[in-house]
């Protein structure tokens, strides 16, 4: 004996929206009848065992295996990655320190020399 049942209520029973049932009979993972007026979901339809093993979206299960795989394997790159770019960004601050130490020594170094000697009454360029 077949339960037939409306597409809210085959949402309801699912779990999905009304929208996801209706995609699901679009793309034929469910069988449905007019009753009248009414368009009815086959509710024996919707437990075979192909319909447990997909998803909305139509990925099966162990095409979620291998896709968590990838994801799994694609994080501990970008882990890596970031352990490198943390390692050169350090290496990028130590740097920059250095080079600022060094500029502020030349600068106190430039200020020490003693300037060019002369008449400070007539500017240097000036030649009478």
């Amino acid at each position: 004996m077949t339960n037939f049942v409306t597409l809210a209520e085959a949402a309801r029973v699912l779990g999905k929206s009304p929208r996801t049932i209706q995609r699901m009979i679009g793309d034929g993972r469910l069988t449905v009848t007019r009753q009248g007026r009414r368009v009815v979901v086959d509710l024996d339809a919707i437990n075979t065992p192909e319909s447990d093993t997909v998803d909305d979206i139509g990925t099966t299960k162990d095409d979620m295996g291998d896709k968590m795989a990838e994801l799994v394997a694609e994080l501990a790159q970008v882990k890596a990655t970031l352990e490198s770019v943390t390692q050169e960004r350090d290496y990028l601050r130590q740097t920059l320190t250095r080079e600022q130490e060094l500029h502020a020594m030349s600068l106190t170094l430039t200020r020490q020399i003693d300037a060019p000697r002369g008449d400070p009454s007539r500017p240097w360029w000036r030649f009478w």
